[in-house]
């Protein structure tokens, strides 16, 4: 595919999806809102707060939330996913951004259970979110299948579809092998996916994948295996 046929299907993706856009400052609301309106983004929706957003999200479907981390008084940007994927506000087709000046290792480690589909530090410009926009949406639509069969809980199907990406030497490769071993988790497979941390851990300390094993190791009743794993994680 050419770049040029490239930048057309991704502005008819634009075209359908539904954005909101969460900040505490009007001004930068606004200016967000005008960038991705000249992607070519039809439904925007804007929270001043994390209260707002949440229940914004409670009434609507949205393709991509754009949520800045400090939010001032009330929840921040990372609560607010927590939220909104705990109590499946937001489908595992949407997007959800963190727009954010932290670069704090706390707030990084806070994430670990609930990442972010991605981060954006300001000060943004718009190629700079125009080039990280395109190449989630590119990857919403080529794991599609997969989230579509999570959503509807088809857990079989989505552990079927995740082989079959990981087979074709996908470059969504990380994506798929932390999906795969949760969805073995979620499923009670928990020797698959034991399996798969310690595979990703044998290769270099991801923190994901240590805490995906220590809750493993607690489903399984290796209780001082999990403590000695999350105590290194913590340190």
């Amino acid at each position: 595919m050419s770049e040029l046929q490239r930048q057309i299907q991704l502005a008819k993706y634009y075209r359908t999806l539904k954005f909101l856009v969460v900040d505490d400052f009007e001004n930068f609301r606004l200016s967000i809102r005008q960038m991705i309106r000249a992607f070519g983004v039809e439904k925007i929706d804007v929270a001043s707060n994390g209260e707002d957003a949440v229940a914004r999200c409670e009434h609507e479907s949205y393709d991509i939330v754009l949520c800045d981390y400090n939010l001032g008084a009330g929840k921040n940007g990372q609560q607010v996913l927590e939220e909104l994927r705990h109590n499946k506000l937001l489908k595992q087709t949407g997007i959800f951004v963190l727009i954010t000046a932290e670069t704090s290792k706390d707030m990084v480690m806070g994430a670990l259970e609930y990442l972010p589909d991605g981060y954006i530090t300001k000060p943004i410009t718009k190629a700079v979110l125009q080039k990280r926009l395109d190449s989630m949406v590119e990857q919403r639509e080529a794991l599609k299948p997969i989230n579509e069969a999570i959503d509807n809980d088809l857990i079989d199907k989505a552990i079927e579809l995740v082989n079959k990406e990981i087979q074709s030497q996908t470059k969504y490769v990380t994506w798929c092998l932390r999906k795969l071993a949760s969805l073995y988790y979620q499923k009670g497979d928990f020797s698959a996916a034991r399996k798969i941390y310690e595979d990703v851990l044998s290769k270099r300390d991801i923190g994901w994948a240590m805490l995906g094993l220590s809750k493993v190791q607690v489903a399984m009743g290796d209780y001082q295996e999990a403590i000695d794993g999350l105590t290194g994680l913590l340190s």
